[in-house]
């Protein structure tokens, strides 16, 4: 969409740069801060951060706007959930069942490729923005339905 707009590759390339310059410049001030704070709060912060972003991000692109900042801010989602996920993992899981943990931890990593599946065949019915608000707000809503369950994650 960013290059049906300004008909420049440099500034999907910058676009895209900026979301990954937020990771590189983020990811160790998280993986410091993911030790001392409460990791299951902290885990659904950052996914319920990264997905509304998206939604965000999603409208703004449909009005025409771009939006440096929400870029940088779901970059710094972005980086929380893969510190996060594995953090939780790591320090939750007794010692002899981490590295099945983290098998499972791969599975779901490699089968996320059926979220963009879905996506791109919704983006083709109903257009790419639309499609990023429809499963960002499922995201949403999914995390606010399961709230019950949140407090025996890492026990």
């Amino acid at each position: 969409m960013v290059y049906q707009r300004t008909d420049s590759p440099f500034i999907v390339a910058m676009l895209t740069m900026l979301r990954m310059l937020s990771i590189t410049l983020f990811g160790a001030v998280i993986g410091a801060l993911a030790e001392r704070l409460e990791r299951r709060i902290a885990l659904v912060i950052v996914v319920l951060l990264m997905l509304s972003s998206s939604v965000i991000l999603a409208l703004l692109a449909w009005t025409g706007a771009l939006a440096g900042t929400v870029l940088i801010i779901t970059g710094f989602a972005n980086s929380g959930f893969s510190i996060m996920q594995a953090t939780l993992v790591y320090l939750s899981a007794p010692p002899e069942m981490r590295s099945r943990i983290f098998g499972v931890l791969s599975v779901c990593i490699g089968i996320g490729m059926i979220g963009f599946i879905h996506l791109g065949l919704l983006a083709g019915l109903i257009g790419a923005s639309w499609a990023i608000v429809t499963t960002s707000v499922a995201g949403i809503l999914a995390m606010l339905f399961t709230r019950r369950w949140w407090r025996a994650i890492g026990r």
